[in-house]
């Protein structure tokens, strides 16, 4: 089970990575990148969250509903120190 764990966070850490850019603060709208384009699994997406790095938002109601992520400040953290 800890190899599974090991690439669960690996692939989190890398989802982190994607959606970093430079010099954009979570709070620009810019910066939020909807789910459905980014190509990961829900337990990617899920273990990137638990460990502080992503913020999820849904936009839309009812069927036009659709979810978006990005970095928190302890992910631009993760992703700048990793990416330099």
């Amino acid at each position: 089970m800890k190899k599974t764990a090991d690439a669960l966070d690996i692939a989190a850490r890398y989802f982190a990575y994607k959606l970093y850019v430079p010099g954009k603060a979570v709070t620009e709208p810019d910066s939020w990148q909807p789910l459905r384009t980014l190509g990961e699994t829900a337990a990617t997406v899920g273990r990137a969250v638990d460990r502080g790095w992503v913020a999820l938002r849904d936009v839309g109601r009812g069927e036009a509903k659709e979810r978006y992520a990005a970095l928190t400040d302890q992910g631009r953290v993760l992703a700048r120190r990793t990416l330099r």
